[in-house]
């Protein structure tokens, strides 16, 4: 493994020098609503159950960082690294066997997971127009 990325960092810093290639930071935050298409009903464990009575649209936070390698003015190499966090937010009914139940409001169900997202774009330019189309596998 230490052999590959010897050899990947070799051929990085060749290209550089041989080339007219640049490196560079991406910094990427956004923060916005998600609405929910779906619709979760409820769910049963044992003698036990929930009914979700409403559901509501909490918000997503993502951040990532970006190392940027760039052999020409058209093409750019990314690799993305950073993090997500969205959910549900539900107002559900548990019950049990015992026929009690037990009301919640606005309970948040949070997912928060790390992203390693690496991406291809390229930057159609005639003259003072530039149209770039990015392709990332995610």
């Amino acid at each position: 493994m230490k052999v590959f990325l010897i050899q990947f960092v070799i051929l990085i810093f060749s290209a550089s020098v041989f080339s007219q290639s640049t490196f560079g930071l991406e910094i990427r935050t956004s923060r916005n609503v998600t609405h929910n298409s779906s619709k979760i009903v409820g769910g049963s464990y044992g003698l036990s159950g929930y009914k979700v009575t409403k559901e509501g649209n909490p918000m997503t936070f993502s951040y990532s960082i970006a190392l940027v390698f760039s052999p020409n003015t058209g093409s750019m190499l990314k690799i993305h690294g950073g993090g997500i966090k969205n959910g549900r937010i539900i107002d559900l009914t548990e019950y049990d066997d015992t026929f009690s139940s037990y009301s919640y409001a606005n309970v948040d169900l949070p997912y928060n997971y790390l992203q390693l997202i690496p991406s291809y774009a390229y930057n159609i330019v005639k003259g003072k127009f530039n149209l770039p189309f990015e392709l990332a596998l995610q």
